[in-house]
């Protein structure tokens, strides 16, 4: 079993698939699963596209079938997925985002837009003008993540788009600032449950 940072959705392009948890197995054509649940997934021999949601805090339920009309909103976008595509999502599935923290946002922004960066604490500080112990507690509340594991998930994001664009996977790993290819494999599956190779399918 392994665990996601943030939500996931999987989808199964050609079949159902299911999820077990520690609250037993769930069947659909697409299955939410929660931050930090443990699960095991079987495609049951087909192919299924994986979505991470933007960070929330979640709900605990663990997993669950996607409700008809959320499900609509993935057939009709998965082929066009964008970052309105996930709010449209994220939406009809009502999750209540924390309130806006403009500083916050900034942080985020910066560690999004350049991944390799590796943000410091100091600068991350400076950008929010929060001191550090405050900023970095606000950040955790905000996200769900701590400062670090935000700036993990957000090389790996970028890794995983580029390697579902067909980019060599040890390019990908190095452009999202893994320098070394079994480190990166590690981090890969560790975050996802899949392999940088299984994770060509990955939608994020």
């Amino acid at each position: 079993m392994h665990s996601n940072l943030a939500a996931c959705i999987l989808f199964g392009r050609e079949r159902s698939l299911s999820i077990e948890t520690s609250n037993g197995a769930v069947w659909g054509d697409a299955i939410l699963v929660d931050p930090n649940w443990a699960h095991v997934v079987d495609f049951h021999g087909g192919i299924a596209e994986v979505i991470y949601l933007p960070p929330h805090q979640g709900r605990g339920h663990g997993a669950r079938a996607l409700p008809k009309p959320a499900l609509r909103i993935l057939e009709d976008q998965i082929d066009r997925w964008s970052v309105n595509s996930a709010a449209d999502l994220v939406d009809c599935l009502g999750f209540a985002e924390p309130l806006s923290d403009p500083a916050i946002s900034a942080i985020r922004h910066r560690i999004d837009f350049d991944p390799m960066m590796r943000l410091g604490e100091i600068e991350a500080s400076r950008i929010a003008r929060l001191e550090r112990t405050t900023m970095l507690r606000r950040f955790k509340h905000k996200t769900g993540m701590t400062f670090r594991a935000y700036k993990n998930w957000a090389a790996l994001k970028h890794a995983a788009r580029l390697i579902g664009e067909g980019e060599a996977l040890g390019v990908a790993g190095l452009d999202a600032g893994f320098a070394d290819a079994a480190h990166f494999s590690r981090q890969y599956r560790a975050t996802f449950g899949l392999s940088p190779t299984e994770g060509r399918n990955c939608v994020v």
